[in-house]
């Protein structure tokens, strides 16, 4: 997509617009993928918490019954 010039975008839809560029590339496509499981840095960090409470539960249980 980096590489159709707005002219080319323009042809397609007149909805894309030059500011379309802001969204389709590969910053804007991964923030888009913000739901679960999605790779959009928020999401990204949503699951890393997500899974450091589950290993901080994990640690605790298995120091507990040592």
């Amino acid at each position: 997509l980096d590489q159709l010039t707005d002219e080319q975008f323009a042809k397609i839809s007149e909805h894309l617009t030059p500011e379309v560029r802001t969204v389709l590339n590969v910053r804007g496509a991964l923030a888009s993928r913000d739901g679960r499981g999605g790779t959009a840095p928020s999401a990204v960090a949503v699951q890393l918490a997500e899974v450091k409470e589950d290993l901080a539960a994990q640690h605790a249980w298995a120091t507990a019954r040592r």
